[in-house]
């Protein structure tokens, strides 16, 4: 698989896993009878936190380094 294959793949599944777990607290905002735009500022903060902790995981196990083998 190449490089820019890998990175690709990760970081679709790294925003496919932040949507979901964005539209799980959008879900649980307005059950709890949150106003909706405080359901969208809460699911999309929940979005930006979870991109960026995958991301930070991703990047911390070497998913996007190109082959390097040293830093």
């Amino acid at each position: 698989m190449t490089s820019t294959l890998r990175i690709a793949l990760c970081l679709t599944i790294d925003v496919l896993f932040s949507l979901v777990i964005a539209l799980i607290a959008l879900i649980v905002a307005r059950e709890n009878s949150v106003p909706m735009a405080g359901a969208l500022v809460w699911g999309g903060g929940t979005f930006i936190a979870t991109a960026t902790l995958v991301t930070s995981i991703m990047n911390h196990a070497g998913a996007f380094d190109r082959g390097r083998q040293t830093p």
